[in-house]
């Protein structure tokens, strides 16, 4: 096998592997989404508080349509915000 065939066959895996973990993670509870939108439609401001990664936090905002324009941060985007913030080092 070729470096580069085996560089694809790696990637292809990765790939694989990625879409596999999200499926393990974005099992829904029904209930739990049921309640957020009666809070949204009621006009309480909700939030999703989440340590998902970006690869899985996408599959959700897709299937629950949830916009990240909104209020909806996900913790990721916490930390990275958290770490643009913070003065760099001198060194």
């Amino acid at each position: 096998m070729t470096d580069a065939r085996a560089a694809n066959r790696q990637a292809d895996d990765i790939q694989r592997l990625i879409a596999l973990d999200v499926r393990s993670w974005t099992g829904y509870r029904e209930e739990v989404w049921t309640l957020v939108e009666q809070q949204r439609a009621a006009g309480v401001r909700t939030a999703v508080l989440s340590n998902g990664v970006p690869e899985i936090m996408e599959v959700i905002e897709r299937e629950r349509a949830i916009s990240t324009r909104s209020s909806t941060r996900w913790s990721s985007q916490a930390r990275s915000a958290a770490r643009s913030l913070m003065p760099r080092s001198s060194s």
